[in-house]
């Protein structure tokens, strides 16, 4: 019976229908209460229905029930980074990998985290200054107003302008975000790191960037298969 209702989970998972799985998970779970594998497969099922507590609660519970597991730690750190926390990400990756040193999905994982985190704190500062930041981020919106031109690289993302978003200079070149709904602006020379360019060359800003991370780590991590 928990064979079943296991192998009725796999197949909702692949096929994108994960509400199901997790109801089948649950169903194998109450008729075998100490499989990791059951309750790995849910925090899966739960994490690609961006339920990350319900999706950290399993992992946990994986590890406890396994905690010689590596694919257990991978599932704790995808929780954690889907609710943000990226320094336990990181932790709950590095104690995978130390049990496990060369699984791929862990090394990625870590790396995702890593990246995630130091975005992150770059981001903090901006939030210590209350109406500063609101005044920046006013300035920022009128960017949305300027025609743009190019320089160097994409059409889409080099503009004249005279609000950067971090020295407020008034005559220099600046990059702007190549989301359409964002309007940050930026020096190059004012960027506190290089910026970040994806492979066609648009920039992105720092949270940009952390958004496009994340949603392309879910996004594969849902086309993989549950065991």
């Amino acid at each position: 019976m928990a064979d079943e209702a296991k192998a009725k989970g796999n197949a909702a998972y692949a096929s994108g229908d994960f509400d199901s799985a997790v109801n089948h998970f649950t169903e194998a779970i109450n008729l075998t209460l100490t499989n990791h594998i059951l309750f790995s497969n849910r925090s899966a099922a739960h994490a690609s229905l961006h339920h990350y507590n319900e999706a950290l609660s399993d992992a946990k519970k994986t590890v406890e029930l396994k905690p010689d597991w590596g694919k257990g730690y991978s599932r704790i750190g995808a929780s954690h980074l889907g609710l943000h926390q990226f320094d336990e990400a990181v932790e709950a990756y590095s104690k995978g990998l130390e049990i496990d040193p060369s699984n791929q999905g862990l090394k990625s994982g870590l790396a995702d985290a890593s990246r995630s985190r130091k975005i992150e704190k770059k981001r903090k500062p901006e939030t210590e200054f209350g109406e500063e930041k609101d005044k920046k981020q006013k300035k920022a919106q009128s960017q949305e107003e300027l025609g743009r031109v190019k320089v160097s690289g994409s059409d889409e993302n080099v503009v004249k302008s005279k609000t950067c978003f971090v020295c407020d200079g008034e005559d220099d070149w600046v990059l702007v975000c190549y989301r359409e709904e964002c309007s940050i602006a930026v020096h190059q020379s004012c960027a506190s790191d290089e910026p970040d360019f994806d492979e066609f060359g648009n920039f992105y800003c720092p949270y940009c960037w952390y958004k496009r991370v994340v949603s392309k780590y879910v996004e594969l991590k849902e086309k993989l298969m549950v065991k």
